[in-house]
């Protein structure tokens, strides 16, 4: 079996039409939403805490890195890249749904172990069942979405100031998955695409998932 080439370009958005770092500028400067969550979540835990907590501040830096890993994947667009794309990606949700579990719920390792295996085998099985093509392979981010209700609705009643972001997250994230989905078929009318909403919005999303997890440390023990 030959080695992958990493080097080989990956040409899969509207917006990229030639070669080069600014070939997606509206793909690659949009990925300031994630680094604008996590720096915004950071001052504002200084602000109200007097100190950002450990776990806190490691979710607002992978924030950072998610950013940083999308725009390094729009701007060179290789196998390398996708993969400096897909990781950060992977283990900011990974984190902040133990972090949620274990901080929003008090789940004790062992449950916030089955969470996260409930997650990923949620996202497998959507990945399975959910056509590729019809969704522009969005279908592992629809596990996300289903997690993120369950978390926002299990809080309502004992926490919901907690909740409220969560909730507002959800919406928000469907319009994400819906930028993501249309863009290869708006490209003809609209050659700029759509994917930059999706990190938007994302953006968004990632502030108010942080925003309710500082709520929650902010709130009298």
């Amino acid at each position: 079996m030959a080695a992958p080439d990493w080097n080989a370009p990956i040409d899969a958005y509207c917006e990229r039409v030639g070669v080069g770092l600014l070939a997606e500028p509206l793909n690659l400067v949009s990925n300031l939403a994630f680094v604008a969550a996590g720096v915004l979540i950071w001052r504002a835990a200084r602000r109200d805490l007097g100190t950002v907590p450990r776990t806190l501040g490691a979710l607002c830096g992978l924030a950072v890195l998610v950013g940083l890993g999308s725009a390094t994947f729009h701007s060179v667009a290789t196998q390398w890249a996708q993969v400096a794309d897909i990781v950060p990606i992977v283990v900011f949700l990974l984190s902040v749904l133990g972090v949620a579990l274990r901080q929003l719920y008090g789940a004790p390792a062992s449950l916030v172990g089955l969470g996260l295996a409930g997650f990923l085998g949620l996202s497998a099985l959507l990945t399975a069942i959910v056509p590729a093509a019809p969704t522009n392979g969005s279908q592992p981010y629809f596990g996300t979405l289903v997690t993120l209700v369950l978390l926002g609705l299990g809080l309502r009643t004992r926490k919901p100031a907690v909740a409220r972001p969560l909730l507002l997250a959800a919406p928000l994230f469907t319009l994400s998955l819906l930028a993501r989905i249309a863009d290869p078929r708006v490209c003809e009318a609209f050659p700029l695409g759509t994917h930059f909403v999706w990190h938007l919005f994302n953006g968004g999303c990632f502030y108010l998932v942080l925003r309710a997890l500082l709520v929650d440390a902010s709130s009298p023990r």
